[in-house]
């Protein structure tokens, strides 16, 4: 799904119009269009709400392949440093960059447990999301 990083308004990606990296023609709020997750939608406007700046996300995928990670990565910044703590069932990886990437693989082969793995996933990050603490100056 395709919003703008300012206003949040979806776009509609069907229409051919629109793709990542043009630029939000409503509400004269000229943001950014980025490919967001729907699942990690709300988590994604919550962190970015408390001050963290995620750069690359996914929740994971539902059909059986070779990613079948859902990962959130934090470019290299002050703020990167105040996260220490990943989300229940996943791991947090400070890289050798400075950046932070907290991420979690899905095992589950069966397509039913897998959709049931990836949403709960989802929401472990919303909750996460809730408990970080709001960064000030932002």
């Amino acid at each position: 799904m395709l919003v703008c990083n300012l206003c949040w308004e979806p776009y509609d990606e069907n229409l051919g119009l629109v793709r990542e990296g043009l630029y939000c023609s409503r509400r004269r709020c000229e943001g950014q269009l980025w490919q967001v997750d729907e699942l990690l939608l709300p988590s994604i406007i919550l962190m970015m709400n408390k001050g963290y700046f995620p750069v690359v996300f996914s929740c994971g995928h539902f059909q059986a392949g070779p990613r079948k990670d859902a990962y959130i990565m934090f470019a290299p910044d002050e703020t990167s440093d105040r996260l220490t703590t990943p989300p229940l069932g996943f791991t947090l990886d400070h890289e050798d960059d400075g950046s932070v990437v907290i991420w979690r693989r899905f095992e589950e082969e069966d397509m039913y447990k897998r959709y049931i793995a990836v949403a709960k996933a989802s929401l472990d990050v919303l909750t996460w999301a809730q408990g970080l603490e709001e960064i000030t100056g932002q």
